[in-house]
């Protein structure tokens, strides 16, 4: 027989409640793990994706290019 106190009972559902937490954050860094690396492949492989990330993200014009602005109302 297994004697259990409440304070017992208690200490064991906050610790399932902190292993599911962490398992969702383990998941979550598995998944962003796996989009940086796939990024990383791309950026190193593929120019075309390391010109669209340069240009998306930093704004980036190569010399000569005519840059239009404009503003939405």
């Amino acid at each position: 027989m297994i004697f259990i106190s409440s304070s017992g009972v208690r200490l064991y559902r906050q610790l399932g409640a902190a292993q599911k937490e962490q398992a969702q954050q383990l998941a979550h860094l598995k998944e962003r793990v796996a989009t940086l690396t796939f990024q990383k492949e791309a950026l190193l492989s593929d120019p075309m994706y390391l010109e669209y990330g340069v240009r998306t993200q930093w704004e980036m014009v190569k010399p000569g290019e005519t840059v239009l602005w404009y503003q939405d109302l």
